[in-house]
């Protein structure tokens, strides 16, 4: 493994363009016919819940066209084509809620590099989902409260825990990329894969195709390697995609380093492209597996197990769920503004210093930021288990 770093000028990252390859979704595109319904609530929402009015200083992150570039119902529509009318709309609200913390976390914590601050911050909206909640003080704790009471009433406690436990995670992941840009730190690229898959959010929006398509799979059956297998596809597919179609965005708008090229960059030495490149092909590779493993291997496993017909059906009805998912996922990537450089750029707010463990002093991300315990910019040779030991939402 090499250091090569990304390139900085002036203190910032330059994310170089990318090639003109366009992904296109894997699976038939299909969307819920409740589409401008949609649009139409989960607007109203943002307003009541604060997410585009807040009255609290530092919660406003997005303004009406922001809104309107994302278009956060028109994803819901495409990932879910079966939702209709008020789940359409609390799958909608979801993602809503969900890219609003991921933005709140880039102005008020990342940017600065306020670990403490977001910790404590993570700490009290998990007991929103997990423990017991506060009384809500700001857009994300009152969406969140709003959205666990409208989605766990009809499901199991089972069911409630196992999604009130991947809340956390994606609170972990957000800390570790934080602690990765106050360390001046790419990560390894096998832990970064690691730690995306168990914290990133794909795990959570598959129960939500769950949720949609009135599903309670059995837990014993879906811990099967065949099943858990074709879970790993599925996040390495959403999350490589992802870090494709965002490179710029979160490479010079967000200053990320938790970006699968830059890390395939800072750890082969390889240029931008070469390295989107490397991406590509096993974004390509995890996206053959999904397919197999749904299409073949499964249905094999299901069919040598004599597993009842019911459950068969059901476990199929979710796999069917999955690729609509996907396909969803890759076609709103090519019908929004979320990544176009036009958006991020017009939206761009300096960072502030706010909050518990504020220190906004903290330098940019630059080549000359040493890593403790290494003698290069941007590298560490700490052992990838030794790094991800323990949680840092504790």
């Amino acid at each position: 493994m090499r250091g090569t770093v990304v390139p900085v000028i002036g203190g910032r990252q330059v994310g170089e363009e990318m090639h003109a390859k366009v992904l296109r979704p894997p699976y038939p595109v299909r969307r819920s016919p409740d589409v401008a319904a949609a649009r139409s609530h989960s607007a109203r929402w943002a307003h009541e819940i604060g997410i585009l009015a807040a009255p609290e200083s530092g919660f406003r992150v997005w303004d009406e066209r922001d809104f309107s570039d994302f278009d956060f119902a028109l994803f819901g529509a495409l990932v879910h084509p079966s939702a209709r009318g008020d789940l359409l709309n609390l799958v909608a609200d979801w993602y809503v809620w969900g890219w609003y913390l991921d933005d709140l976390m880039l102005h008020r914590f990342k940017r600065p590099r306020d670990l403490l601050g977001a910790q404590a911050f993570l700490k009290r909206l998990s007991a929103f989902a997990c423990g017991s909640p506060p009384r809500p003080a700001n857009p994300a704790e009152r969406g969140l409260a709003d959205l666990w009471a409208r989605t766990i009433s009809n499901h199991p406690p089972a069911w409630r825990d196992r999604l009130g436990g991947r809340l956390p995670n994606l609170f972990d992941d957000a800390l570790w990329e934080i602690d990765n840009l106050a360390r001046g730190q790419v990560p390894e690229p096998v832990d970064y894969l690691q730690v995306r898959r168990a914290a990133g959010g794909a795990l959570w929006a598959a129960q939500l195709v769950e949720h949609v398509l009135g599903l309670d799979l059995p837990a014993d059956l879906m811990a099967r390697q065949v099943f858990t297998r074709a879970a790993d596809a599925f996040t390495d597919v959403v999350d490589l995609h992802n870090d494709l179609v965002s490179y710029r965005r979160e490479t010079e708008y967000e200053q990320e380093v938790s970006n699968a090229v830059v890390v395939f960059r800072a750890h082969t030495g390889d240029g931008q492209t070469k390295a989107a490149d490397a991406v590509e092909r096993l974004l390509d590779s995890r996206l053959a597996l999904f397919d197999r493993l749904i299409t073949t291997d499964i249905p094999a496993t299901l069919a040598s197990e004599a597993v009842g017909a019911d459950i068969t059906s059901a476990v199929m009805r979710y796999l069917d769920g999955l690729k609509h998912w996907l396909a969803g996922d890759y076609q709103w990537h090519l019908e929004t503004r979320r990544y176009h450089e036009s958006s991020w750029r017009r939206s761009y707010r300096p960072p502030t210093a706010r909050g518990i463990g504020t220190s906004a002093t903290h330098p940019a991300w630059t080549p000359t930021t040493r890593v403790p315990g290494t003698d290069r910019p941007g590298q560490t040779t700490e052992p990838a288990q030794t790094r991800r030991a323990h949680r840092y939402l504790t």
